[in-house]
This record gives structure tokens, sequence and C-alpha cells, in this order.
């Protein structure tokens, strides 16, 4: 039987190669990938004469444990234990038992939520999908995630993380790209072919046809990583039948676009789906070569367990209908029966083992409902060290001292990268022209390609496959400095950083470190494809550090801090001021996650951050002093999430009065949450006058110089709106 398996594989090879060899221009131009197939094909005749009862045994268990726990569930649902979706994989239990076996203990597995039986197959207990479901205080989150979304971390399982059903694909090319370098890192040299860690990734039908399906396909094609990426095809994306989700179309085509090997396995056929899984994994292993599986299976229920289906009645007919729904069809009979025709489980064997599964499940259902329910107390922070500990200690034990000398915003931005990289030989950085020769848009890289050109790579085109890779090898413990060209563009991609990033450390207390960094601000005549401001996408995101440098001694003591923080960091730097100089101490140092008063004042509290706003206010400061003798204190922030209030309160007792200015657009800019916060305190007793705001005009940036001056604050509106609040007191 399992040979005859690989005959089907064989055969798919064999029109895979015929296409390959004449049509496909990565593989023309490397033809041991030909030799390396075949080879993998020979590997996998071996591997099945090594295969016995006890491979049967692991996939017959995983497939009953994860059916008797649909089952249970179910009746756990309607028995009101919880509430919420129920989004099982009831009669769809061999996909994921067929990949989880067919991996390797170090191997990367990102899953959808229809694969609880991966994560079974790798170890984890079904204990913890009973918490997940009732939401307990002993659960993998806690109780601040539901159902399938959490990860096992110690089984290297990066788990279903987000509402975008796509997310997996984006995440494990990080994930599995850090993981191999780590392990080169400490064996001291390239891992040999068979050692590689290889990365699989499972998506849905429907979500195969999202953006961050191709962008991690691409990534990892142009990347060269060891992904299998495998569609989980239910041949029905919620309710919509194949011909309206994506054309109708032979999911194995979406491998057509980056030349990937594919298999079209019977996603109901535990053993089929973990030797194509096995096959594929070999290959990309030695490849170093993604590949992809169309795993065809059926979604017997809704795409919520709970949900209604007789829809299914008008989009199928009922011969197709009756082979899918049907007993043949059922992938724990089908298990069974190939267990008893290989002799490895019979009719007894199975029986008992049936016992003891559902005991096994019943128990941990029991332990479960028996757990404590979360409480509010020690209510858990959206950032893993909201008081910037470790940054306070690296700024206490390296402060900024010594001589200086004169750098620009972008030499200085160099001189922490090249710092960082020595320091870390685990630290990368990636993005879109990064690497040799390029050195990015604002060539921010360049000078650092002679010396560290192996640590800095190019990426396709892609904010949200560059997101997911920094985000993916944060999941795992890896550091990397994404550089987005503008951060304007991060908005065509924003998923990984707003849905994984910013809530993991709340929802499961896992930490993502990693910097994203790139130009934002005022570039004359850029227009609003490139100038825009975007810290209030990322500040409503809450769990991500918004940190931005005014001055050059800045812009290098605050990115290494950002590279040492466990949380992910987003660092805004004003593409005008990278030629702009400034002093900057020639040691080591690092700069604390606090505001900092760059002009001491009595009369009036003026509030801003970054170059072009600081550089406004301290000139408008002087103005008031010298012409209206009006004493302004002047605070640049230097980081906005989380914003030091401590200092902005302390000015504010001191002066009654506040003003607050931006760059950013008045309407939603973070001007309106300062001054929320202040008026909220007890500091607004104390206050003399109201509260201004001064920030940019409403509207996208215009590109005519005229316009385009127009819309931002300048100096007679703050010295205007300062000598206005000091005369209403």
């Amino acid at each position: 039987m399992l040979e005859k398996i690989a005959h089907t594989f064989e055969c798919q090879m064999a029109e895979f190669v015929s296409v390959a060899k004449n049509r496909y221009r990565s593989w023309k131009d490397r033809p041991e990938y030909l030799t390396l197939l075949k080879e993998s094909l020979e590997r996998l005749h071996a591997h099945i004469a090594l295969c016995d009862e006890n491979l049967g045994r692991a996939l017959l268990t995983t497939v009953l444990e994860n059916r008797l726990f649909n089952e249970s569930v179910l009746a756990s649902y309607r028995a009101g234990e919880f509430k919420g979706a129920l989004l099982d994989n009831f009669g769809q239990e061999a996909v994921g038992s067929g990949i989880g076996h067919a991996m390797r203990a170090g191997d990367i597995l990102a899953r959808d939520h229809r694969n609880a039986s991966a994560a079974l197959a790798r170890g984890m207990p079904v204990y913890d999908l009973w918490t997940m479901h009732l939401m307990r205080a002993t659960s993998p989150t806690g109780g601040y995630d539901p159902n399938l979304h959490f990860g096992d971390l110690k089984r290297n399982d990066l788990g279903f993380l987000a509402s975008d059903m796509a997310m997996a694909a984006v995440l494990i090319n990080g994930a599995t790209w850090y993981r191999n370098r780590f392990e080169e890192h400490h064996e001291r040299t390239p891992l040999a072919p068979d050692k590689r860690i290889a990365g699989v990734a499972i998506i849905g039908d429907g979500a195969s046809t999202n953006g961050l399906a191709h962008a991690g396909m691409q990534f990892a094609k142009s990347w060269q990583l060891p992904v299998v990426f495998a569609i989980h095809n239910n041949q029905i994306s919620l309710r919509t039948p194949p011909r309206e989700e994506y054309g109708g179309i032979d999911l194995s085509n979406r491998a057509v676009a980056y030349e990937m090997p594919m298999l079209t396995l019977d996603g109901d056929n535990a053993f089929e789906m973990y030797l194509g899984t096995w096959f594929l994994l070999d290959f990309a292993r030695h490849a170093n070569h993604p590949a992809l599986i169309n795993a065809v299976t059926f979604r017997r229920s809704g795409h919520n367990r709970t949900e209604r289906t007789d829809y299914l009645k008008h989009l199928y007919d009922p011969a197709f209908l009756g082979i899918w729904m049907g007993r043949e069809s059922d992938p724990l009979f089908k298990t069974r029966m190939a267990c008893e025709e290989l002799g490895y489980v019979g009719a007894n064997a199975y029986a008992e083992l049936r016992d003891t599964v559902k005991r096994r499940v019943e128990d941990a259902h029991q332990k479960a409902l028996l757990d404590p329910e979360p409480t509010p107390e020690n209510y858990r922070s959206t950032l893993m060290e909201p008081a910037n500990t470790t940054v306070a200690a690296l700024a206490q034990a390296h402060p900024a001292h010594g001589p200086t000398r004169r750098m620009t915003f972008k030499e200085a931005l160099q001189s922490a990268l090249r710092e960082e990289f020595a320091h870390d030989p685990l630290l990368h950085m990636i993005g879109e022209d990064v690497g040799f020769p390029g050195g990015g848009v604002f060539e921010v890289t360049a000078p650092l390609l002679t010396e560290w050109r192996g640590r800095l790579h190019n990426t396709p085109l892609d904010e949200a496959a560059i997101g997911g890779f920094v985000v993916g090898a944060g999941l795992v413990g890896g550091r990397v400095i994404g550089e987005y060209q503008f951060w304007n563009f991060f908005l065509a991609g924003p998923s990984p950083l707003l849905t994984i990033a910013a809530t993991r450390p709340f929802m499961n207390r896992v930490g993502i470190p990693g910097v994203m960094r790139g130009p934002v601000g005022y570039a004359p005549q850029s227009n609003h494809y490139h100038e825009n401001w975007v810290e209030t996408w990322l500040l409503k995101a809450l769990g991500i550090k918004v940190v931005v440098p005014a001055t050059p001694e800045d812009a290098k003591g605050l990115l290494k801090s950002a590279v040492r923080d466990p949380d992910m960091v987003a660092f805004l730097e004003e593409m005008s001021f990278y030629g702009v100089a400034g002093t900057v101490p020639e040691g080591e140092y690092f700069t604390p996650f606090t505001a900092i008063v760059r002009r001491e004042g009595e009369d009036v509290t003026l509030v801003t951050y970054g170059p072009k706003m600081l550089q406004l206010a301290l000139s408008s400061a002087e103005t008031l002093a010298t012409q209206n003798d009006i004493s302004v204190e002047v605070i640049d922030l230097r980081i906005l999430n989380p914003w030091d209030k401590e200092t902005v309160l302390a000015s504010v007792r001191k002066t009654g009065r506040l003003v607050v200015l931006h760059e950013d657009s008045r309407f939603m800019g973070f001007g309106a949450e300062i001054s929320a916060s202040i008026a909220e305190d007890e500091a607004f007793y104390e206050l003399r006058g109201r509260i201004k705001r001064i920030a940019a005009l409403n509207s996208p940036i215009p590109a005519h110089l005229v316009l385009e001056n127009y819309r931002l604050p300048n100096e007679h509106m703050v010295v205007d709106a300062i000598k206005t609040l000091t005369q209403e007191a």
C-alpha cells in the first residue's frame, strides 16, 4: 500500500520534471534540483521500508484522539460550558496527523485553526486543547485567547495566532531561517543538508487566495528556504464554493508561479499525508527550496462547527456530497482500515486503543473543568516590559559620555548598526534593497556592506513578507531588524505587526523582539505616497513600542536600545533629517526610553517629538523668550508608547500650561491622547489655561511646495498659540 502511494508521487513528479526542465528558469539555472528531487524519491522508498506498526499506531492515535476531542468539545459547547466560536476539524483529522508525524521535532510548524491534529501529533497534550476552549487560567494563554488561537513554542509550533488565515505563510519564513542560523552559529559550521531545520505552513483553500499566502511563497522561493506550504483544501471557503472563491482552479497550481514542486494528496488519508509531507520535507531540506501540498479533503461542518450546513445541497450535487461526506472518505475509517490492511492495528487492538484514548480525552476534560477561571487580578500588560527595565539598565551602565564628534542622522544610525552587529553575531537586517549593491533608498546601510554584507539581506518588494519575517523570527527568539523603504508603505501589509507582534505579549506572554525601522515625515514635494506619519496606526495596536529620535545622538542611542529591547519596536526616522549633523558621543552608549527636557521654562510646557517639530519648538521658544518674555519648557518625548507621562506631568505642574505640537494631522493625532491624559489627571486642577494642540491640517499631503508648507505647523502658529494661552490666564 505504501509503495503504491509512493508510485503516485513518482507520477506527479515526472509530470513536474517534464515542465521544470523546459519552462522553469530557476530549475534550468540550477539543474542540481532535478538530481536532488530524484534522490529524495529514492530516500522515500528507503524510508517506506522502515515504516512499521509504530507509525500506523501513531497516525491512528492522533486521528482518533482528535476525533474524540471534536465530538466531546461539541457536546461541551452545547452543554454551555463555554461560548464563542467552535472552529474544529471534524472529519479532516488526517491532514494535520500526517503532517505532524512527518516533521522532525526541531522543524517549525505554523498551522491554521483546522489542524489541532498537527499539534497533537507533535506532542501537545489534549488537556491544552480543553483548557483553551474552556478558557481556563491554566491554558497556554491563561484565558486571554480562546479555542485554537495559541502556539506551543517549546515544541516549535508557532500556532494559529491571527484573524488573517494566511498569516502562517509569512511567519514560517523568518522562524525557519532564524532557527537554521542559530544552529549553524552554535555548531560553528554550515548545517549538513540532512541536519537542516525545515518549516511547514498550513493554510486553508480560501486563505490561499490571500496576499499573505503569496507573499510567503515568493519570499521562500527568493530566499531558497526549506519550507513546505500545505493548502488544507476544504473545497469550500466559509460558504463560498471554489468557482467563486478562486475561479475553481486546481490549487496545486499555486506552486507554478514560484516554480515549486507540488503534490496533490488525499487529505483524508493519513498515510498519504505522512508520506507526501516526508518526501517534500526531505527535498526542501536537501535543496533549500520550498514546495507545496494540495491536501484535498472536504469540510463536513460549517466554518464554525455550530453553523447549519443545509446550504451545501445548493452548492454541490448529491453524488459529490455522497462521496465526500460518506464513510469511505472518513479519515478515521480510512486510517483504521489502512492499519488493518498493513497488519499494524487489528480490530481488537483498535477497540483497546479507542478506550484508552477516550479515557484520556475525558480525563483531560474533567480536569480542565475543575481548573480555575482567570481573574482580573494581575491583568496583563500589552508589553513584555512596559517599564523599559532592560533599556534603563543599559542606559545606566552605558550613559552618553566622553568626547563627541559631528555625525549626521544617517551616520549615527550606521554607527549603531555597526556596534550591534559586532555585539550579536545572530543579528541580521532585511529590507528592500538594503543589501548589496544598494544599501537602501536613502543608503543608510550602504557603508556597512563592505564589513557586514552577510548580515544585510535584500527582500522581495512586499511589506507583509518583511514584517512577517521579522515577527516569525522573533517568535522563536531571533532578533531581526526590518527596514520599510518608507513607513507609509507598511500600510500595504501591516497585519504581521498589528495583529501578531502587538498582541502576543498580552495574549501569550510571548515577547517578540525585533525592530522595524524606516523613513517618515516631511521631505519636500515627496507627496502623500511617501511623507505620511504613521504613529497613530502603530499606537492603536497597543503592543508595539514606538520610538522617534529627534537628534543624531538619540538616533544612535535609541536604535541601540531598540535592538536590545524584548518588545517589538517601531523606529521612525524623519527622512529630511538624514543629512543633518549634530554632536554624538564617540563611545558606546544607550539612550533610555524616556522623555527629555530640551529647554527649561517656567510659563508654558511645549511637548513634541521628531526632529522637525523639535527644531520648530526650540526656535519658537527662543522667539517667545526674546520678544515676549515668555519662558517655554520644551519636552522631546522620544518614545510614544509607552510615553513618559510623568515627565510631562511634572512640567505641567510647574508651568500650569500645556501645548502639544506634532507633524501628524490634528484629527486623531497623538496630541489628542496627551491632552486627554493630562486633562483626566489631577494636574488638570493646576492648569491655568486650556490645553492647545498644534498639528498639520486634516488632509492628505499635497504636492506643490506652497500647499505642502501651508499644511504644516510653523513658528507663527506656535508663537501665536502660546501668546494667546498666556494672555487667557
